[in-house]
This record gives structure tokens, C-alpha cells and sequence, in this order.
């Protein structure tokens, strides 16, 4: 099968995914076999079930659809409208966690 098939067969299937790093838009870094995986609202060191939602030439994105086991530094967001206006991308982590990426 080709790589490109394999990556559209990806698309909207559940795993679950180790968070190992922080990206420079604040979200969730993951691997899933050779590939990257972008998951927005994680923090390094959860462990979550993930959709992943499409897939790039060389990297996979997913939306969160389960924490398993929480970082440390996550927080209940302050407003109410966290994740659904789409203004803010940290509201989930706290302060300390914000400042210090």
C-alpha cells in the first residue's frame, strides 16, 4: 500500500498518544510511528486518547477527545468560552506553565 493511502486511512481513526513536547503554538507534540503528531489543548507528559483529524506530507494532526492522565500544570480554563471562540491557546495550563514556554 502506498504511503499516501495509508496516511487517508489515518484520518479520523482514535489512538492513544504520549504528549513529549510542547510546539511553538502551544500544543500537545506526539509520535505516532515515524510521524508527528500536532494535538492543540495538551500539555508534555499527559496521556490522552486523540482523532486524528488530517494528515500533512510528513506530519498527522488529532483533537483531544480524552485525557487520561493530566499534566501537573493543567488547570480548569478560567473562561467559559475556552475552546470553542478560538482566542486563546493556554487557558488550559497554568500560569507558571504559560510563562514558561
Amino acid at each position: 500500500m502506498s504511503e499516501a493511502k495509508d496516511l487517508k486511512r489515518q484520518a479520523n481513526n482514535l489512538t492513544e498518544l504520549s504528549i513529549v513536547d510542547i510546539g511553538c503554538n502551544l500544543e500537545g507534540v506526539a509520535r505516532s510511528g515515524d510521524r508527528v503528531v500536532f494535538v492543540p489543548f495538551c500539555d508534555e507528559g499527559e496521556r490522552i486518547n486523540a482523532r486524528i483529524t488530517h494528515t500533512g506530507k510528513s506530519c498527522l494532526f488529532a483533537e483531544c477527545t480524552e485525557v487520561l492522565t493530566p499534566s501537573a500544570f493543567r488547570v480548569k480554563p478560567p473562561c467559559i468560552h475556552f475552546m470553542k471562540c478560538g482566542g486563546c491557546v493556554a487557558q488550559h495550563l497554568s500560569r507558571e506553565r504559560q510563562l514558561s514556554h
